[in-house]
């Protein structure tokens, strides 16, 4: 919607009809409050909490996000929502879920450290520290009522699906030497290299094991071959895991990520759904958005389409901030079987306003009519979705654009088939990659 005000008379009674952006400015102001970082409270409506799927969707690599995800898991743990599904794969889930239940940080530094291959932006220091503290949260409470994680996402590392399947081995003998040899791998240790560009692989003829096999994925791929053999067999050794077992080796192949992500919920959240349960997740906000955009269906939508249950997205908008950006080293080549590759490693990071929401790459129709309904406050919630709410009728805030283009949204929706909630971040500092632990 342009921003013009428009002013239109009622011939009866002479009184002034305010235009839309008007009623959308007065809406906003009666219907969002402030949140103190250092002493944060939500004030939803006890209907809020009757959904049963429940998304925060931000922008990678900031510092704030990672604060408003732990304080948003807490409050809705203190509702009864104790099922957690960050942006992680069931292998990832195991492995944090080792740290919540023991402590040993050996598993959260396992954890973390790998997250740098599917979030890169958000392996840091405030991602590790926020564990921590989801930690520390969970020893206060009741263990039938702590937090528990569940891992929707797509598997992504032969090499950490492989430590998963050795940390649930049988401890004795099974005569299965695929089975049995899992013990040697039972270890934190990960080789696999970092490729962003696989262009050489697929020029090459060759498969990407040739080049990048590793001790842990080629004994992945002996045991993919085993449990294809006689999956019986092999599930019948694992006892309490067998389901993990399953799990892991009947992942979708779609090489549509949200397509995957979706199946996995339908496997493994929708049952909890069914049984009472609730669930929190975070992901990037194209994740929770519950209309197509750009053609796509995120994985919000396609729940939404799917599965009867009550869901509600919280978009995460941020401006005058800063975000982690990974870079490659300008040297970032190998050479492998004589075959070069390009853009190796990351081999270094800057802070970047780039995703900032009212910048030159990413723009949000509307958000400047968010930051002077904020003023000085660093923290705003606007609630979309209230009583009369012209967010009903207008795409305003869900029609952003990228890179200088549009986002492509259904012209026939409203912002508040796309979100229902807006957490206004400003002033956010950048992550601090995992990499400066050490030097701190």
């Amino acid at each position: 919607m342009k921003g013009i005000f428009i002013l239109t008379l009622l011939f009866v009674g002479f009184n002034p009809v305010l235009s839309q952006t008007d009623e959308e400015y007065s809406y906003l102001l009666e219907n969002s409050y402030s949140i103190d970082l250092d002493n944060p409270e939500f004030q939803f409506e006890e209907e809020f909490y009757s959904n049963d799927l429940f998304f925060f969707g931000f922008i990678h690599g900031s510092e704030k996000p990672q604060v408003l995800d732990l304080e948003l898991l807490k409050t809705l743990q203190q509702h009864g929502i104790r099922y957690y599904a960050p942006e992680v794969d069931y292998s990832l889930a195991y492995f944090f879920n080792q740290y919540l239940i023991t402590g040993e940080e050996a598993f959260l530094d396992f954890a973390c450290e790998s997250y740098l291959m599917r979030v890169p932006q958000d392996a840091s220091i405030q991602f590790r520290d926020k564990w921590k503290k989801v930690y520390a949260y969970n020893e206060q409470v009741d263990k039938g009522d702590r937090i528990i994680v569940l891992g929707f996402d797509k598997e992504y590392s032969a090499e950490i699906t492989l430590t998963h399947l050795a940390f649930i081995a049988p401890e004795g003998s099974t005569g299965i030497s695929v089975i049995d040899s899992l013990k040697h791998f039972r270890n934190f240790e990960i080789e696999e290299a970092n490729i962003m560009s696989g262009g050489p692989v697929y020029k090459s003829g060759k498969d990407w094991e040739y080049f990048f096999a590793t001790k842990k994925s080629k004994h992945y791929e002996r045991f993919k071959t085993e449990y294809e053999k006689d999956s019986l067999l092999v599930l019948s050794h694992f006892g309490i895991y067998a389901n993990d077992v399953r799990h892991l080796m009947s992942q979708s192949q779609n090489d549509y990520r949200d397509y995957v992500i979706f199946n996995n919920f339908i496997k493994l959240g929708l049952p909890l759904i069914k049984g009472g349960g609730k669930i929190y997740s975070n992901y990037g906000y194209f994740h929770i958005q519950q209309g197509s955009i750009n053609g796509a269906p995120p994985l919000a939508k396609l729940i939404k389409d799917s599965c009867d249950i009550n869901l509600i997205s919280l978009i995460g908008m941020m401006t005058n901030s800063e975000c982690v950006k990974r870079k490659v080293k300008s040297d970032g080549r190998v050479v492998i079987k004589g075959v070069k590759f390009r853009n190796a490693k990351y081999g270094g990071y800057k802070a970047s306003r780039s995703y900032d929401g009212d910048g030159l790459f990413e723009k949000v129709n509307g958000m400047k009519v968010l930051e002077k309904i904020s003023g000085a406050n660093h923290v705003m919630l606007f609630n979309l979705s209230g009583k009369g709410s012209p967010f009903n009728e207008t795409m305003r805030f869900a029609n952003f654009s990228r890179g200088g283009k549009n986002w492509k949204v259904d012209s026939e929706k409203a912002a508040n088939d796309y979100f229902q909630y807006i957490i206004l971040i400003k002033n956010s500092k950048s992550n601090i990659p995992l990499e400066e632990l050490d030097s701190l």
